[in-house]
């Protein structure tokens, strides 16, 4: 008789967990929530893996990532429910996108989701890695940060580095200043992979412009190996990677550039990017991409240009 109850209750909680995962995929956490508080827990129920992995879809796809962690801190500290491999990965990614979300707001006090992926590394793929450093990334953790890059880096070649994993690691060093392992990871990379047409897959525009922010904020803190910017950073992006800039990263590069004295060469980079009409005419009025022109005109001592830049520019509106 205990034996038939048992199965009883597992049907009715494997029912349950079918009407929570279909309100989940809906979008409507809502009525999933309700299913789960007043359905199952009422009839005395206990959830289970599947019932927390259900309730994490449902806040992903309502975009409800602060509600994760009540759901989270509700089913696996209050409730003891065993969280797989699945649970972590995807709570990392909830807190990877409400780290999106909210740049200024440490998302990651959850440290146990990431260290219960720590025994299951093997079974992680980049995407995962990515959620876990990106997350890492908000609290400027360098330390943290970097030992998850080299447990990610043990199983290569499985796992390579891509270029959202590396934009994640040069957020996570601008964030906490530490201008130093900025440099230590473009240069690792570098070391590693030596083919131009691997490098071409890993270092893009969007990485060129994450590390041209970090020179630029770092750069009176820190003094960057001679030629890394020109040769290491600049010349491989450009000459050998054959970067296609945006003008975003166009901008920004005249604004890094034009931080540095005209006796570098960084300012014969700064006069081509300065002497390229064609993308200079690409740039809108009021935009930040033309504040930061303007402003690498005053810090080249050259603000009568820049008001003529301005003045000229305003007059086409």
């Amino acid at each position: 008789r205990m034996a038939g109850n048992y199965v009883h209750c597992s049907k009715i909680r494997y029912h349950m967990n079918q009407q929570i995962i279909q309100h989940c995929k809906n979008g409507n956490i809502t009525h999933a929530l309700r299913v789960y508080r007043h359905d199952l827990l009422q009839r005395g129920l206990a959830p289970n893996t599947y019932t927390l992995f259900a309730l994490l879809i449902g806040c992903r796809e309502s975009n409800a990532f602060q509600l994760s962690h009540k759901v989270w801190t509700e089913l696996v500290t209050q409730q003891h429910v065993r969280a797989d491999l699945n649970c972590h990965k995807l709570m990392i990614e909830l807190l990877s996108r409400q780290r999106c979300q909210q740049q200024n707001k440490p998302a990651v006090h959850f440290k146990h989701v990431i260290d219960g992926l720590h025994a299951q590394s093997s079974s992680l793929n980049s995407k995962d890695w990515y959620h876990v450093i990106h997350v890492l990334s908000t609290t400027g953790d360098t330390s943290a940060m970097l030992q998850q890059y080299t447990q990610m880096k043990a199983q290569a070649p499985r796992i390579q580095v891509t270029p959202h994993i590396l934009t994640a690691l040069m957020e996570g060093f601008i964030q906490s200043g530490d201008a130093q392992c900025l440099e230590w990871i473009w240069n690792d990379v570098l070391t590693e992979y030596h083919d131009t047409s691997v490098l071409s897959q890993i270092i893009d525009c969007r990485v060129l412009q994450c590390m041209l922010a970090g020179i630029c904020r770092l750069y009176r803190y820190y003094e960057f190996t001679p030629q890394f910017v020109c040769v290491r950073v600049w010349r491989l992006a450009i000459k050998q990677l054959n970067i296609v800039l945006d003008t975003q990263c166009f901008c920004l590069a005249i604004l890094t550039f034009s931080k540095f004295g005209k006796n570098r060469s960084e300012f014969r980079i700064l006069s081509e990017l300065l002497s390229d009409t064609v993308m200079l005419n690409k740039v809108k009025v009021n935009s930040i991409g033309f504040r930061q022109i303007l402003t690498a005109l005053n810090n080249m001592g050259k603000s009568e240009e820049a008001w003529l830049l301005y003045h000229k520019s305003v007059k086409k509106l």
